[in-house]
């Protein structure tokens, strides 16, 4: 149903789209569901040179993106939910060290 109402209606996205750009100066993209909203964004904002690091427990729409880009080659991993010390540790250890495929 979400893929119909994208084909069928798609001038209420188109404004509110235009209302978001006005509003923050920059282009946004408006799903009506989550899913698509992280399966078309992800894999366009993070190139080879990136590390994506997830909280074990973020939403699934959210792992199956990451698994569309570590099949793409881009550095994916899950860090135990709400520790905040070792997504520090992962962060520092990940940059610089992601070398482009």
């Amino acid at each position: 149903m979400a893929y119909s109402i994208i084909v069928s209606e798609p001038i209420p996205y188109q404004d509110l789209e235009g209302m978001l750009k006005q509003l923050f100066g920059h282009p946004s993209a408006v799903m009506p569901i989550t899913m698509l909203g992280h399966m078309a964004v992800l894999p366009t904002i993070t190139t080879d040179k990136d590390a994506v690091i997830l909280d074990q427990q973020v939403h699934t729409s959210v792992q199956m993106a990451a698994k569309v880009l570590k099949g793409s080659g881009i550095y994916v991993e899950k860090v135990r939910h709400n520790r905040m010390d070792y997504l520090e540790n992962r962060i520092q250890k990940t940059t610089g060290c992601i070398q482009p495929s």
